[in-house]
């Protein structure tokens, strides 16, 4: 039996290099124009840090706290599942490896107004998603964990249907409520 401190899990099917956690009311939540951030490519593509402009404009969010991310090697289908303040306990139960979100950040401090949390790739922010966790309204800090071993199962899967309903969670995001 899971502990109060789960709030569940969602699957979520990616499209892009990056996960996003963000709150329904960021103001990012309607999409990231990627191609406004990037500009035009430069004259050669092996002096285009393309990818660096892109991980440095996330990074600034993430300061700004609108959005979490974290990198994908795949595409896939992925099951995340959320904790709000568990036991120290609990977490060393899970036995997962600590991940780092863009930036290398081990933890990002997160605004989340609404308490709407959405989890979804990069590729698919602005579409009408519904939220993954709801949490009370406020700032967190977040944590992130990953198995890598289920991660590596699920890279390749293209629909929410092929993810097998035993398996997972792929991550794992806790939730520590910061201090008014």
């Amino acid at each position: 039996m899971e502990h109060p401190s789960c709030l569940g899990d969602t699957l979520v099917r990616t499209e892009g290099l990056y996960l996003c956690l963000l709150d329904r009311e960021s103001p990012v939540a309607g999409g990231i124009r990627i191609d406004e951030i990037l500009g035009p490519p430069e004259t050669s593509p092996d002096d285009d840090p393309t990818i660096l402009r892109l991980n440095s404009h996330l990074v600034g969010l993430s300061r700004e706290q609108q959005l979490l991310t974290w990198v994908l090697l795949q595409d896939g289908v992925f099951k995340v599942r959320c904790y709000l303040a568990p036991p120290a306990a609990e977490l060393a139960a899970l036995g997962m490896q600590r991940a780092r979100f863009t930036g290398g950040f081990a933890t990002g401090t997160l605004s989340l107004p609404s308490g709407d949390v959405l989890v979804t790739s990069l590729g698919l922010m602005g579409a009408e998603l519904q939220p993954a966790f709801q949490v009370p309204p406020g700032d967190y800090e977040v944590e992130l964990y990953e198995d890598r071993e289920q991660h590596s199962r699920h890279n390749f899967l293209r629909e929410v249907e092929d993810y097998p309903p035993d398996d997972g969670p792929d991550w794992v995001i806790v939730l520590h409520p910061t201090p008014a």
